[in-house]
């Protein structure tokens, strides 16, 4: 019998492979095809019994008292921040070390809250239905405390990281106009009073809320600055010459505000806190 040459030898072993790799690939793209085409997930907000839905990778961040919270990335390419969707519920430390509550209506619960010099939250009007909606407000000692406030892996941000937000967004105006919910429902129609960039767009999905915020006095400020009116954020100060540093967003203009501030007074006042990474 003649023998095998090297150019039918190849051509032996060549065809099979090529058929397996050919019924190989259209499997392959079958399978992209019904992926494609598969329903998002659902997520239900048990807090409000309203499903969303959400992108089948979406990821939640719990911190240590179990609440559970969303992200979204802004930024350029190279430099993206990683926001906390939702303002932070927790009431301990991430080290499990409680926060104060001093949340009763009552003379001696407010006198607390003004002569405080420790880690301390309330909830606005001492409700704990805003505490669901627009989380908890924290005095400047949580911020200012060497213990962690936010999740594993999350921290309170700087002033330097808000202002990189703000650069980002365009400069200060029209920065809140594009972090601000969409809509009025939680924020208060500007009417007539409002400036040239329109209704809020929410155009990252930040969803920033008018939490308000408490008085270093232990009492709540009045309209226009109560909650629906105003949202109040604290930055990180530790490391900053300044005692007390946050941002501020209002209903009726898209100007995010900074403010700096060497009071320790200031320090005894309830902000909201989002976590960043």
């Amino acid at each position: 019998m003649k023998p095998l040459t090297n150019s039918f030898k190849r051509s032996y072993w060549f065809k099979p492979l090529a058929i397996f790799l050919m019924c190989l690939l259209l499997l392959l793209f079958r399978s992209c095809q019904k992926e494609d085409l598969s329903t998002p997930a659902l997520k239900v907000d048990t807090s409000s019994n309203v499903s969303t839905p959400l992108a089948t990778t979406a990821t939640y961040y719990y911190d240590i008292d179990g609440n559970r919270y969303t992200s979204v990335k802004i930024g350029s390419f190279l430099n993206k921040q990683e926001w906390m969707v939702e303002n932070l519920r927790v009431t301990h430390f991430n080290d499990g070390t409680s926060i104060t509550c001093v949340n009763l209506n009552t003379a001696a619960s407010i006198s607390s809250w003004a002569t405080r010099t420790t880690p301390a939250y309330c909830y606005y009007g001492y409700l704990d239905a805003n505490r669901v909606t627009y989380g908890a407000l924290y005095n400047g000692y949580v911020v200012r405390s060497t213990k962690n406030v936010c999740p594993t892996g999350w921290r309170v941000p700087t002033f330097n990281d808000w202002t990189k937000l703000i650069t980002y967004l365009g400069g200060n105006w029209p920065a809140g106009g594009k972090l601000k919910e969409k809509g009025y429902t939680h924020w208060i129609a500007p009417g007539s009073w409002k400036d040239s960039f329109g209704p809020a767009t929410d155009a990252y999905g930040f969803k920033a809320l008018p939490g308000s915020y408490r008085l270093a006095t232990g009492l709540w400020p009045t309209s226009p600055n109560n909650l629906r009116y105003v949202g109040d954020w604290w930055a990180d100060s530790k490391s900053s010459s300044y005692t007390a540093e946050l941002v501020s967003m209002t209903y009726n203009t898209a100007t995010m505000y900074t403010y700096r501030s060497n009071y320790i007074s200031e320090l005894r006042s309830g902000y909201s806190i989002r976590c960043v990474r």
